[in-house]
């Protein structure tokens, strides 16, 4: 039942992302390895994939309440809001929907908290435990976060990677507010990088978190045509690492008791050779996608 749930919601994400035939796009989906994990192994992946591209379609539509109002859901999973609320915290026309956003994350958060009072006191231990059991395992090759890196290589010094964690998510938000001035009027572009920004900065990422990249991808697809060769060659290098890092992981944790973990680093290359073209290329309208936010607001 779950598979074809998630199978739904992944057409469903699709077409509001990108209204091209979304069949085709839901087929690579499962010939990925975050993709396959997402849809049989009952991750709520998809469901988070699903509500992003819901407040992409909003946004296109220029209904802004009704996006914060979707974006509130993420709140059952609080780091996916991170990339979206440092947009709109530092981008005054989204004050409005951020406003929306708390009202709605906070109904849902309050409503949860009477329903079920101790989810959100286990949640931090839960992560914990989550992670003492995949160290447990021997699968510290599953975590696909900078914030564990230094963990994966060298288990003695993991304290280390709070301060790489802490290093690479200052310089993501300082790429973040680069393209933020590069782009101001151009809000898809700042969808696709919030998103990136929202799984680099989470302290607990693992490989089917990586389905979310695809909310990403297929909006700078419907952007700008001229990114779309490069979209494919970052598409392909994100679906082979994410498959072959698992397995380089599995190899050397066995043969040598650390785990070299590329997945980050590939996404940290694919993330800096896209932004930079898209944050470099002339400021022109982009009438395939709807107005900037300038004229939505104006």
């Amino acid at each position: 039942f779950w598979t074809v749930v998630g199978l739904m919601l992944a057409w469903f994400a699709v077409r509001a992302l990108n209204r091209g035939r979304a069949w085709p796009v839901v087929a690579g989906i499962l010939l990925t390895y975050p993709g396959y994990l997402a849809v049989v192994s009952g991750q709520l992946s998809l469901v988070w994939l699903a509500i992003f591209a819901a407040v992409f379609w909003e946004m296109k539509a220029d209904r802004l309440v009704v996006a914060g109002l979707l974006a509130g859901l993420l709140v059952l999973k609080p780091p996916l809001l991170v990339g979206l609320g440092v947009w709109w915290i530092i981008d005054k026309r989204m004050w409005r929907t951020l406003g929306v956003t708390f009202l709605s994350a906070g109904s849902i958060a309050t409503a949860s908290m009477l329903l079920a009072p101790g989810a959100w006191q286990q949640y931090p231990r839960a992560l914990r435990d989550f992670s003492e059991l995949h160290s447990a395992q021997g699968a510290q090759w599953a975590q696909f976060s900078p914030w564990g890196l230094v963990g994966l290589i060298s288990p003695d010094h993991a304290g280390v990677g709070v301060v790489v964690g802490v290093i690479a998510s200052a310089a993501a938000l300082a790429g973040f507010v680069w393209l933020f001035r590069r782009r101001t009027s151009d809000w898809v572009p700042l969808f696709a990088a919030a998103i990136v920004l929202t799984l680099w900065v989470s302290p607990h990422v693992v490989a089917y978190d990586w389905v979310l990249l695809l909310a990403a991808g297929l909006a700078l697809w419907g952007y700008d045509r001229s990114l779309q060769p490069r979209l494919v060659v970052a598409g392909a290098v994100v679906a082979a690492v994410s498959l072959w890092s698992i397995f380089l992981g599995i190899v050397t944790r066995d043969a040598f008791g650390w785990t070299l973990q590329i997945a980050v680093i590939a996404l940290a290359a694919v993330a800096v050779y896209v932004f930079r073209v898209v944050g470099g290329q002339a400021v022109e309208e982009h009438v395939a996608v709807g107005e900037s936010l300038g004229e939505m607001h104006s």
